[in-house]
């Protein structure tokens, strides 16, 4: 299995010691929020991707979840790691050390990017289909 639903905190430990023995060089990452207005959102949801072919799904809201999303501080601490999303700059960062105090160092964000180049789409769908990859 690929792919690892996290909503115990068993499974959460497993998950940090899968990335960490890892030794991952990137991690795509995207969260899905509820925001009931501009100034109030919820992190409902945290997916990992590594670039040693391991995804997370994690659940913040399961229960005796939501303080262990703090011990991803370091991972998303470590320079050596690149973070890469899609409009990571919007709320996921924001949502990420708001919530469970976690900061960002070394994100690449592929919006950026695609407004950096000019591209016409800057939809991740769009990037991914003028680089032929599979979404």
């Amino acid at each position: 299995r690929d792919w690892l639903l996290v909503d115990t905190p068993e499974r959460m430990d497993q998950c940090l010691q899968e990335i960490v023995e890892s030794n991952p060089t990137e991690i795509g990452f995207d969260l899905e929020s509820y925001n009931k207005s501009k100034h109030a959102q919820l992190t409902c949801l945290l997916q990992l991707a590594t670039n040693t072919g391991k995804s997370y799904v994690i659940d913040p809201l399961a229960p005796g979840m939501w303080d262990l999303i703090t011990k991803l501080r370091p991972i998303f601490a470590d320079p050596s790691i690149v973070k890469i999303g899609h409009g990571i700059g919007g709320l996921d960062i924001d949502s990420l050390h708001r919530d469970f105090g976690i900061f960002v160092v070394n994100a690449f964000d592929t919006f950026e990017a695609a407004d950096c180049l000019r591209f016409q789409g800057k939809g991740l769908a769009k990037i991914c289909a003028k680089y032929k990859l599979s979404t």
